[in-house]
């Protein structure tokens, strides 16, 4: 899948485009297909590295549908799923 890393800390020039493995949806989580996302305040603060902890692939505001889920106890299940609007809080 194509996503935009923070290789670094630094100005934008930090943030690279790139492939990188499709994630598999985590015991009870979800796998979304991103059809739009933000850069927020947050991440500019995280690309900077003045937060202590930054999220490797941008995106924390985002807007898709479920591409995959994993109920606990069970393998990943492939499926649409419902639209989402999401805000991940960190």
């Amino acid at each position: 899948m194509r996503a935009i890393v923070l290789e670094k800390f630094g100005r934008l020039d930090s943030l690279v485009y790139k492939d990188i493995p499709e994630p598999e949806p985590k015991a009870s989580h979800v796998v979304i297909q991103i059809k739009a996302f933000g850069i927020n305040r947050a991440e500019m603060h995280m690309r900077r590295g003045e937060w202590a902890e930054a999220a490797p692939v941008s995106g924390i505001e985002c807007v898709g549908f479920v591409k995959s889920r994993r109920r606990r106890g069970r393998s990943a299940q492939r499926q649409a799923g419902p639209n989402l609007l999401l805000r991940r809080n960190s």
